[in-house]
């Protein structure tokens, strides 16, 4: 039987910490890999209800570019980061929150209703979105240092070189991160 990517790697890394899920995590992931995330979602969600996971602390940390549909049906709690997404990246995005270090794939964020994404998005890919709400990041706000603290994490865990490539540039390229939520 061919398991999908969650039931692969995500499940037996984080399933055991739904109880006091206070867990950061690393896992690789390639382009073949799509819907990374949804399964998980689909269980928390059964577990939770619509409810904030306990201590909003599930964070998942991917080295390698994600496939097609990355993050859909994320709920609250969880907290993903990724270099580069395939197309349809955040669809149908219930909640959590996606930090992506590149330019988003084709159809980012379609039937997106919930949640946040950060992306890198230096060619203001996103700007012309009527259907989300898209606004950069004040570089002296606390988001951006929240941001910042999950790209240095990013960094260490997985040796990203686009994360690191972005700390040593701090002051300038975190203008050009963008936060999407719903419009």
């Amino acid at each position: 039987m061919n398991m999908n990517y969650d039931e692969r790697e995500l499940l037996p890394l984080l399933m055991p910490s739904t109880c006091h899920p206070k867990r950061t995590v690393k896992c690789s992931i390639t382009a073949n890999d799509h819907y990374a995330g949804r399964k998980l979602a689909n269980i928390l969600s059964s577990k939770y209800g619509s409810s904030t996971l306990p201590n909003d602390k599930m964070k998942v940390h991917f080295s390698g570019i994600a496939g097609d549909y990355f993050g859909s049906g994320l709920v609250s709690g969880m907290t993903f980061v990724a270099d580069a997404i395939g197309a349809h990246g955040c669809s149908q995005m219930h909640g959590g929150s996606v930090v992506i270090l590149d330019e988003p794939g084709k159809d980012f964020a379609e039937d997106f209703s919930g949640g946040c994404a950060y992306v890198y998005d230096a060619s203001a890919l996103l700007a012309g979105n009527a259907k989300l709400l898209v606004r950069h990041i004040a570089a002296t706000s606390a988001e951006a240092t929240y941001l910042k603290a999950l790209v240095e994490e990013h960094a260490r865990l997985t040796s990203s070189s686009k994360a690191l490539s972005i700390l040593k540039h701090w002051n300038e390229a975190v203008a050009n991160f963008v936060k999407v939520t719903t419009a």
